[in-house]
């Protein structure tokens, strides 16, 4: 099954981002902070290397993914994404790929509703940071 980008955003449009991402958890109060921080990192560049894999058919594809939250307060949220960079290595697009939060230190329980079809980073699983199956 090929990793394909759930939604895409210009880097204007953070807000209607967040309005996504926040309607895809429910719009639960206890995670809205750390949704918002998760993207804003997205947004701003700043993010950990999840894995190199093909999406939309793209291969080398650098994916990273930026948590904000804690597990033990299950407030966590981690979104998976990738970007595309101007020539000064500013970021112009954000792509997700799946959201979820910190299962354990080092897995993450994605969401029912923003994640892919099968692994990696299939939806309403526990993956490893790599999207494979923990």
């Amino acid at each position: 099954m090929p990793t394909k980008s759930i939604v895409n955003f210009t880097t204007d449009r953070q807000a209607a981002a967040e309005t996504y991402v926040l309607n895809s958890i429910g719009h639960d109060k206890l995670r809205e902070p750390s949704a918002k921080q998760a993207l804003n990192d997205a947004f701003s560049g700043r993010g950990k290397a999840s894995a190199t894999m093909t999406v939309d058919g793209r291969a080398g594809v650098r994916v990273k993914h930026a948590s904000s939250g804690s597990k033990d307060k299950n407030n966590s949220v981690t979104v998976f994404f990738h970007t595309d960079e101007d020539a000064n290595g500013l970021v112009t697009k954000v792509y997700l790929l799946a959201v979820g939060g910190h299962k354990t230190d080092s897995t993450y329980a994605l969401d029912k509703k923003f994640g892919q079809d099968d692994f990696p980073f299939k939806a309403d699983s526990t993956v490893n940071v790599d999207g494979s199956q923990a």
